[in-house]
């Protein structure tokens, strides 16, 4: 099947916080946080990431070759284009503006629990440099729109939205930005949506729901649950438990969802069966876990 990505390419600069956040108290309205000069924050490193390059280079993994659909500044020419192609993405649909603009850059703080701090810095690409994905869906069979600034994904997904095509929805941390009215909107034009239990949870509270919306269209909702695994929910009322792939080692979970993601658009476009797109999300995400960044690992395990 043919592959459509849209989303932001970003440069993630990882860290890892060597105890709990929860040790400290951020309830008080501080001017400054200073944690713990005893307990430093292990090293900062530039990886490749964003959610749609990320889904994108999992695929590549698995033997596909998707189409990333996006806009980066004039440094992704230098490593980040280079290492797309390696893994084999399509990168023709990806506009490059010129010096000296920069990629947006993610920070991204992990503690001892593996919960974390993110925080997305635009630089230079701002939502008026995405052009209408519209005419690049007509050859797709599934269209994925990853995180990217909330009116675009909202446009993304009406473009892409047709009763013959899966369009599947991985918002990230823009579910945070979005209001109600704008979650319903997505709701509405996705075919699979997802998310991790805190996206699940704010977006639910946003749209003042006890449960989610179905839309005729919508198909499948996937909540990512970490070490729990993930559930999966279906029209009917049903739900399945996705269990946890074992990993070797916990490295750091960033990417793991995307991961995930790319395992269950895998599974789509094989035909399999709901929960065993889930399955093998899961399966790519424990390997993603192995490794520092979202697209360093390999998949000679799978």
């Amino acid at each position: 099947m043919n592959v459509l990505i849209t989303g932001a390419i970003v440069v993630d600069v990882i860290g890892q916080y060597t105890k709990p956040f929860a040790v400290h108290d951020l309830s008080p309205p501080y001017q400054h946080i200073a944690f713990d000069a005893l307990s430093p924050i292990d090293r900062l490193s530039d990886f490749f990431g964003g959610c749609g390059p990320n889904v994108a280079y999992n695929l590549a993994l698995l033997g596909l070759r998707p189409a990333l659909f996006s806009v980066a500044g004039s440094d992704f020419e230098r490593a980040y284009r280079p290492h797309l192609e390696r893994a084999g993405v399509d990168l023709r649909l990806v506009q490059v503006l010129p010096e000296p603009a920069r990629t947006p850059m993610a920070f991204v703080i992990t503690d001892s629990q593996a919960r974390q701090f993110s925080f997305w810095a635009v630089n230079d690409v701002h939502a008026e440099h995405f052009r209408s994905v519209r005419n690049h869906c007509e050859q797709a069979e599934i269209v994925v729109v990853a995180s990217n600034f909330s009116e675009v994904m909202l446009r993304d997904l009406a473009d892409a939205d047709a009763p013959e095509r899966t369009t599947v929805w991985c918002p990230g941390g823009d579910v945070f930005t979005m209001t109600g009215a704008a979650l319903r909107e997505a709701w509405s034009n996705s075919t699979v949506i997802l998310v991790n239990e805190a996206e699940w949870r704010i977006a639910l509270a946003a749209m003042e729901t006890d449960a989610p919306p179905w839309p005729s269209s919508l198909r499948a909702i996937f909540v990512t649950r970490g070490a729990a695994g993930a559930l999966l929910f279906e029209p009917d009322g049903a739900s399945t438990v996705i269990p946890a792939a074992p990993a070797r080692a916990v490295v750091d979970p960033t990417g793991c969802g995307d991961a995930f993601a790319a395992g269950v658009v895998w599974g789509l476009t094989r035909g399999m069966a709901l929960a065993d797109c889930g399955r093998a999300g899961s399966r790519i995400a424990a390997v993603c876990l192995q490794s520092m960044g979202a697209q360093n690992h390999r998949l000679e395990s799978w």
